[in-house]
């Protein structure tokens, strides 16, 4: 897996843009490191609701690689 970051400093923390690449397969990922956990999570979805996109809970990266590995042994 390759993962390609931007970084860019926004409201006391920082926003995290990331491109993944595993097994022909690409996904992105948007996360805000913040002071705490819940200045994180509001600063985020507030930044999401600017932009008009619709939060999506998903596993980690790692979890995703490693379930895009076992669906490509499958075929």
């Amino acid at each position: 897996m390759t993962t390609d970051r931007i970084e860019i400093a926004y409201n006391d923390g920082t926003i995290c843009l990331d491109r993944s690449s595993y097994f022909n397969h690409v996904d992105y990922e948007i996360e805000f490191e913040g002071k705490n956990d819940e200045h994180a999570k509001t600063t985020l979805y507030d930044l999401l609701g600017k932009c008009d996109i619709e939060p999506v809970p998903t596993e980690n990266k790692v979890k995703r690689f490693f379930r895009q590995k076992e669906i490509n042994e499958r075929q």
